[in-house]
């Protein structure tokens, strides 16, 4: 009798459920992907921050959905885990969304949040940000909504709005946000733990929120934030930043001593690369696959 996996949508919903503060790190390709999952992490999130600076741009809405959907599909490629999208404000009106929702979809993910800036947006952690009214958020989230075709596809709602207004304003979004339909809500950059712990208390659907270095709040313990009711706690430019700093020191070395042996015990060979991503799988598909030729003659 066949098995048939839950969808990625359905397996992120039960890790919604938990309430456990789920780390869920950034993957911007598909070897972060396969290393986020080989660490046995449940979840990740596609970074728009990391895909737009990989891409070789600022995280200022530089970078097209075409762009995102095609690295955010190498992502999915790489891991069996659920991931989750990251489709900045949807890419224009409520038409808009209907698209980047069901786009999304066709590649796998297991769901998007959806961001309340306006235009142009930029990344969560920078000065100047400004938001969409109330109203027309929400109707961004019921086109959301409307336009899924697999029920179990998450839509979450996620609101920059501490940047510009007090903490109850932004409650009071998410709530709205929720009875439009949002299946969960990130919240972006909260200023305190007291308006975590606030905005925990008094929103009802599953809450989402990140640690990121140069946020206003220092690092808490997704463990801590469980307990305020956090279901996922994102960490989404942890790869990104770490592998930084490693290839610097690996370049700086190299142009300054002009030999990369020193290296070799922190660096990867091609072949652990290759493995990490599938090398051993696909070698097994092309025996299992290839004509055996061995005693057969031509006719």
């Amino acid at each position: 009798m066949t098995t048939t996996m839950p969808s990625p949508g359905a397996r992120l919903r039960e890790i919604l459920a938990s309430r456990a503060g789920i780390p869920a790190p950034g993957a911007f390709d598909g070897v972060s992907a396969a290393l986020i999952e080989r660490a046995g992490f449940q979840t990740m999130t596609v970074t728009g921050a990391g895909l737009s600076a990989t891409a070789g741009f600022p995280d200022l809405g530089l970078v097209s959905m075409s762009e995102i959907l095609d690295r955010a599909r190498a992502v999915i490629r790489a891991t069996t885990r659920p991931v989750i999208a990251d489709a900045d404000t949807g890419y224009g009106n409520v038409v808009n969304v209907r698209r980047t929702v069901q786009e999304f979809e066709l590649i796998g993910a297991a769901g998007i949040h959806l961001e309340d800036q306006a235009l142009p947006k930029k990344c969560g952690l920078l000065d100047g940000i400004e938001v969409v009214s109330t109203d027309e958020m929400v109707a961004k989230i019921r086109a959301a909504v409307d336009a899924r075709r697999d029920p179990d596809f998450v839509i979450i709602a996620r609101s920059d709005a501490r940047a510009a207004e007090p903490i109850d304003s932004v409650i009071r979004r998410a709530n709205a946000y929720a009875a439009a339909g949002a299946d969960a809500i990130l919240l972006f950059d909260l200023h305190t733990a007291d308006e975590l712990e606030q905005a925990a208390r008094e929103i009802d659907i599953p809450k989402i929120t990140h640690v990121s270095r140069g946020a206003k709040i220092a690092p808490l313990h997704p463990s801590a934030l469980a307990e305020m009711g956090y279901s996922i706690v994102m960490f989404p430019l942890i790869a990104l930043q770490a592998a930084c700093q490693a290839m610097e020191s690996a370049l700086d070395h190299l142009q300054r001593e002009g030999t990369i042996e020193p290296l070799f015990d922190r660096m990867w060979t091609g072949t652990q690369i290759y493995e990490l991503v599938g090398l051993r799988e696909f070698e097994q598909f092309d025996r299992d696959h290839s004509p055996i030729m061995e005693g057969l003659s031509a006719r």
